[in-house]
């Protein structure tokens, strides 16, 4: 089962660097970028898997794909907090705990 799992430690740290990056202009911007890549338990990239943004204060979803890279971006995302959902055919759903 452990090989059905999406390994998220890309994901996590660019959406960090991609938040943090955002909230040093924060005077100048009100809109940041999320950008990720989605791996099996082996590091392969998962292509056409579904991942959703969710803003934990408005319940606004943004949905996209992944690329045949296993890469998937959102742009133009208002600073907030939110939370990504990761799921792929043959593959365990996984959530991301919520960031700011």
């Amino acid at each position: 089962m452990q090989n059905n799992r999406f390994s998220f430690r890309s994901l996590v740290h660019l959406c960090l660097a991609s938040v943090l990056g955002a909230s040093a202009a924060y005077a100048q911007f009100d809109t940041a970028a999320v950008l990720g890549s989605v791996r099996d338990a082996s590091g392969l990239a998962i292509t056409g898997g579904s991942v959703v943004l969710t803003s934990t204060q408005t319940g606004v979803k943004q949905a996209t794909l992944t690329a045949a890279t296993g890469d998937y971006q959102f742009f133009t995302v208002k600073i907030g907090s939110y939370t990504v959902t990761a799921d792929a055919k043959g593959f365990k759903s996984t959530n991301v705990s919520p960031f700011t």
